[in-house]
């Protein structure tokens, strides 16, 4: 399976791919590190949804790999990676005649945990369901602000990091709510000519981040994201994104966010996520 316009841009490396586990890797880069040096947590979202596909590939046809799509993905960040090479190890666990459950565990090369995932993917569906319902819409100008605000943050994260490289755009971060907005470029396209999905988790991550950072009014000197959990819903079509981040609680250091993924066009809700994010003053 030829990579894809965002796997090239990630230079992503296909290292093994059989029945028993297939290992995807980045190597030590710039591009998909966040401001403190470090792996970016969308950067790994994106390898392990890459790592998953991959190793569905040996089970399915030609035809049905170019059908793949993510339904679910739910990740745990254990560690970091700090200018090393990672590798993403996928194992199927489960394949059903719709449904293929993969297992994902990032590494470094000495075999430190980064991260771990488990992915849901869809496969096979080349004609329309007959009972999928419409998608969910959203009155996208219901959700934007009197006055925008775009945080302390966003001129630093629109200078370099993974989420510059990507082309986010942080418009509005305040009293626990953000908006960010990701643009179509030929970057970060799928296969299907569509956004990837792991772009689409990098939006979720970010918005999330940014939320719970609009609910802390005491600032920090760093944060990070344990975990995130996102569904995909409709197929994408060609237009912006917005992620409309909501924090909903917190409890010392930890904070919790609600992301909705929406067209900015059409207002169709494409993917929810929940960010749990760690902030220290």
């Amino acid at each position: 399976m030829p990579l894809s316009p965002f796997e090239q841009f990630v230079n992503l490396e296909v290292c093994e791919t059989s029945t028993q586990k297939t290992i995807v890797a980045f190597p030590p880069q710039a591009l998909t590190l966040n401001l403190g040096g470090t792996l970016h947590g969308g950067a790994s979202m994106s390898i392990i949804n890459m790592a998953a596909k991959h190793a569905l590939y040996p089970f399915i046809s030609e035809e049905e790999r170019n059908q793949v799509r993510t339904l679910d993905q739910s990740v745990r960040f254990t560690s970091t990676a700090r200018g090393e090479k990672v590798l993403a190890e996928a194992t199927v666990i489960k394949k059903g005649k719709e449904l293929a459950f993969v297992d994902v565990d990032v590494k470094t090369e000495e075999g430190k945990v980064v991260s771990k995932g488990l992915v849901t993917l869809r496969y096979g569906q080349a004609n329309e369901a007959k009972n999928e319902r419409p998608a969910a819409t959203i009155r996208v100008e219901d959700y934007y602000p009197d006055e925008w605000h775009p945080g302390f943050m966003a001129p630093l994260l629109a200078q370099r990091g993974f989420t510059a490289n990507l082309g986010l755009n942080i418009q509005h971060v305040k009293e626990g709510k953000s908006i960010v907005r990701l643009d179509e470029n030929k970057n970060i396209l799928n296969s299907a000519g569509t956004i990837d999905d792991g772009a689409i988790a990098t939006l979720c991550d970010s918005a999330g981040a940014m939320a719970t950072m609009a609910m802390n009014e005491e600032g920090m000197s760093r944060g990070s994201t344990p975990s995130l959990h996102i569904n995909y819903f409709s197929e994408l079509k060609n237009e912006s994104l917005l992620a409309l981040g909501t924090g909903r609680w917190s409890y010392n250091e930890s904070y919790v966010a609600d992301v909705s993924i929406v067209g900015e066009n059409s207002g169709t809700l494409y993917a929810e996520a929940q960010v749990l994010f760690r902030i220290v003053g």
